[in-house]
């Protein structure tokens, strides 16, 4: 009977006292685009990510071009692919990597370049159940203004 009780005792090691709980986080950099609205055209994100360039593409109004996407690790966040045009957006690009210290960024719509920066991503170290319980994620999140 004893050893029924000690297997419904779950989560951290019997001797630890620790109640964990299983919240998770992801390692990686978060690009959030903030602007005021998303004119019809072709975007494009070109990354300079340490040398290695890597490429996004979104059409507004969202559609089903073969050409959206990104070429490499990133990820494009589309914002309404299902509502009206006017509520459409380009929430920005999400990175897995936290090994970059400086990322090139170049915004444009229909060849003409919106925003063109370099992030400095300044990491911090992410615990949500405490750093006992794991899991501890890398995480840095970086916004760019959109004219």
């Amino acid at each position: 009977m004893i050893w029924l009780a000690l297997l419904a005792c779950k989560g951290a090691p019997f001797d630890s006292g620790l109640a964990c709980t299983d919240i998770g986080c992801i390692d990686g950099l978060e690009i959030r685009f903030e602007t005021d609205g998303w004119p019809a055209g072709r975007y494009v994100v070109a990354l300079d990510l340490d040398g290695a360039t890597e490429t996004c593409t979104a059409t507004l109004p969202f559609g089903d071009s073969p050409d959206d996407g990104c070429d490499g690790e990133a990820s494009l966040s589309l914002i309404g692919t299902r509502l009206p045009a006017a509520q459409q957006a380009i929430g920005g690009v999400w990175l897995t990597r936290t090994d970059l210290s400086a990322v090139g960024l170049t915004l444009s719509r229909d060849d003409a370049v919106l925003v063109e920066t370099t992030l400095t991503p300044e990491y911090e170290t992410l615990a949500p159940n405490g750093e006992a319980c794991g899991p501890v994620c890398r995480y840095a999140s970086e916004a760019v203004v959109v004219p």
